[in-house]
């Protein structure tokens, strides 16, 4: 049983059906790193106390695996190739586009990146975010075996370990459509709440059974079912359910939110 408050919690289809009002599920905020911030800073020990600072309740965490299939929380799924350097090649020389998924958990655990930001997994970073009372936004990328529910089964296992929450994201296009709806009903199969970051419209043949919520435009999603909720960008499309925010908008997305509660 999570301690966390079900304030932080992306309502599953289920909770959607027995309470159709969601007063018991204010606004998630998450946050996302600045326009210019290198992506470690957002997957790190460090982002989640900055966020936490800030306001926010959730961020937005970057997801690929390791050879092993444990979670880690970096953007890059070739990290050696973008920010990191491996401090200890003599161990053994990995080659600059060696990706994670072709790393064992000590190889990722000892790449550094400047200021000493480091991989971390995303059960060690549940734990941190429970202490703080925020949940982590897992975006997985393409790895393949992001469809398999065992992945999420895992990952959920973990949170619940930690006594932390989390819920499940991905591209719409990343990897094509097809496969990242299979990454969001592989979620979903293992209980943890899928939240579709779309980027165009959105065809239901594909997603229909896929899907807790989305984050996006209305524009790109008319016909969406009844238990599929929407987050907002930002304050100018934040809704009771919520919207992502950044250092420079956390206290507007916060009163969009309130206001959007009240309607």
């Amino acid at each position: 049983m999570s301690v966390l408050a079900p304030a932080y919690r992306l309502p599953t289809a289920d909770q959607l059906v027995k309470y159709p009002a969601l007063e018991q599920f204010p606004g998630v905020m998450i946050w996302h790193k600045a326009a210019r911030a290198p992506y470690y800073v957002e997957n790190s020990f460090r982002g989640l106390h900055h966020a936490h600072k800030l306001g926010a309740n959730a961020i937005d965490g970057d997801g690929n695996l390791s050879a092993e299939a444990i979670a880690l929380l970096t953007h890059w799924g070739k990290p050696l190739e973008h920010d990191f350097h491996d401090p200890a090649p003599m161990i053994h020389r990995m080659p600059r586009n060696t990706p994670t998924r072709r790393m064992a958990l000590p190889e990722v655990g000892r790449l550094r990146a400047p200021g000493g930001f480091r991989i971390r997994t995303l059960g060690d970073a549940l734990g941190h975010a429970a202490g703080l009372g925020m949940s982590i936004g897992y975006e997985a990328k393409d790895d393949p075996r992001f469809e398999d529910v065992e992945v999420w089964e895992r990952i959920r296992l973990s949170a619940d370990v930690a006594h932390a929450h989390v819920f499940g994201m991905t591209l719409q296009h990343l990897g094509g459509e097809r496969h990242a709806a299979a990454r969001c009903r592989a979620m979903r199969a293992a209980g943890v709440p899928a939240l579709l970051l779309n980027r165009g419209p959105v065809n239901w043949s594909i997603w229909g059974d896929a899907l807790d919520g989305y984050k996006g435009s209305t524009a790109h999603y008319r016909g969406h079912p009844a238990h599929v909720v929407r987050l907002g960008l930002g304050a100018g499309d934040a809704t009771r359910y919520g919207a992502s925010c950044h250092d420079g908008n956390v206290h507007q997305v916060k009163a969009a939110i309130a206001r959007a509660s009240r309607r």
